[in-house]
């Protein structure tokens, strides 16, 4: 079974796999992550998949105007952080630093779910900070900002929760937040399996939402 998903849930859904294959002997779970702008394309260029979750609900209605998916649900929730290496000086503090053009700022493209988030917050906060890179995935950008590349940059809450030793994060001004839904589903094809089936129903068990919640997604 083929399942893609969204860069943003590399973690967790290679966890999810591992505990859906000893739950299911019979099978065989390959996940493929990428931007979910780069996964839409790939389905509507005709790649296989089972399944496919994606970081907003915006991508997933595109597959849907498609019929190339069904069974469409949400499973999980998200919100921007802002992060910093931990090591930064002098230290960002206050996301009301990111007015100083001297500071390095990585953001995601316009077009995926992270710079959608990042752009809405940006211009509802009023804040134009020096953006000196904006990436495809937000695996890519947390990258840059691990490698200090970066002063800060915008990622998912759950991104800024895996490198505690290496990153901290700036506090946002929460009536500027919003958050984004994860949903997933199964290919419209009629050979997809009936495993594409029990690896939606295996999403909501207590034990993969007490993964979610263990990660840093909010529940739907």
């Amino acid at each position: 079974m083929t399942v893609m998903a969204a860069s943003s849930l590399t973690n967790i859904f290679t966890e999810i796999a591992e505990q859906f294959e000893t739950a299911n002997p019979e099978a065989d779970v390959k996940v493929i992550f990428a931007g979910s702008g780069s996964l839409r394309e790939q389905v509507l260029d005709g790649a296989n998949f089972d399944v496919i979750a994606t970081a907003n609900q915006e991508v997933m209605d595109a597959l849907i105007e498609a019929r190339e998916v069904t069974d469409s649900q949400v499973f999980a929730r998200n919100v921007l952080a802002l992060v910093s290496p931990i090591d930064q000086q002098p230290p960002i503090t206050n996301i009301e630093q990111l007015r100083e053009t001297n500071l390095l700022i990585g953001v995601c493209m316009e077009t995926v779910p992270c710079g959608v988030l990042t752009f809405d917050y940006l211009a509802s906060a009023r804040l134009i900070p020096n953006i000196v890179t904006k990436e495809q995935n937000v695996r890519s950008l947390l990258a840059k900002v691990l490698e200090n590349e970066l002063d800060a940059a915008f990622v998912y809450a759950t991104d800024a929760q895996l490198h505690p030793d290496e990153l901290i994060s700036i506090p946002l001004l929460p009536n500027h937040l919003k958050a984004t839904s994860y949903p997933i589903a199964r290919s419209a094809d009629a050979d997809s399996s009936e495993l594409s089936l029990k690896f939606l129903e295996f999403l909501a068990t207590e034990k993969v939402l007490s993964l979610l919640t263990s990660y840093g997604f909010l529940l739907p």
